[in-house]
């Protein structure tokens, strides 16, 4: 992976992890919800592993996030 495609997937899971936290969700409640492992939810928002597109939407709906400010703050954040 080269260093703009780890930042930026490394700050988008962060950004994930902060809207999460916000609403005192844990990692294994979210996961759960969103029918994924707990260990890949962590690697996500650790920047270990990318999302798909749909788990992207889905991760929002969740959490309440607009993809377009999703990708904003993470635009931001860079």
């Amino acid at each position: 992976m080269n260093i703009k495609k780890y930042h930026y997937v490394n700050n988008l899971g962060k950004i994930i992890k902060e809207h999460r936290l916000a609403l005192g969700i844990t990692q294994e409640k979210l996961s759960e919800i969103l029918g994924i492992c707990p260990v890949y939810m962590s690697y996500l928002e650790t920047g270990k592993r990318t999302p798909s597109l749909d788990l992207l939407f889905r991760i929002c709906e969740n959490l309440s996030i607009d993809i377009k400010e999703l990708f904003e703050k993470n635009v931001n954040k860079n």
